[in-house]
């Protein structure tokens, strides 16, 4: 779909549009965002929620954006896939959450390098 926004607007007011748009269709709706495709050179990137799309350049006079599910990128680490099956189990997530709410902010930092990713939906509590 083809949908237009004014600069002004911020990307979280995009981002709503989009969803009134689509509707039900999506599983985990606020765990998509606005993606800037890859141009002249630059990496793509998610757009930031709070700013305005003003903010960003967007080749050409119409500007083109996609809507993406959110998921972390493991570009600088070398890891398997086995590796990441094991660390995104059920049971290391939990171990995650539970460090998380104890507010132990150096096993989270450990963990988050290791690459483990911390956006994800914890079916016990929400």
């Amino acid at each position: 779909k083809c949908l237009q926004f004014q600069l002004s607007d911020t990307v979280l007011t995009a981002k709503q549009l989009v969803l009134l748009q689509l509707g039900q269709d999506l599983k985990d709706p606020w765990n998509f965002g606005l993606y800037c495709p890859p141009v002249s050179g630059k990496a793509g990137k998610f757009l930031q929620e709070e700013r305005p799309l003003k903010d960003y350049p967007l080749a050409g006079p119409i500007g083109f954006l996609e809507f993406k599910y959110k998921r972390r990128i493991y570009r600088s680490q070398s890891i398997s896939t086995s590796k990441l099956k094991k660390l995104h189990s059920k049971s290391y997530l939990k171990q995650f959450v539970e460090f998380v709410r104890q507010g132990d902010t150096a096993r989270v930092n450990k963990w988050v390098n290791k690459g483990i990713d911390p956006n994800f939906h914890c079916k016990d509590t929400g």
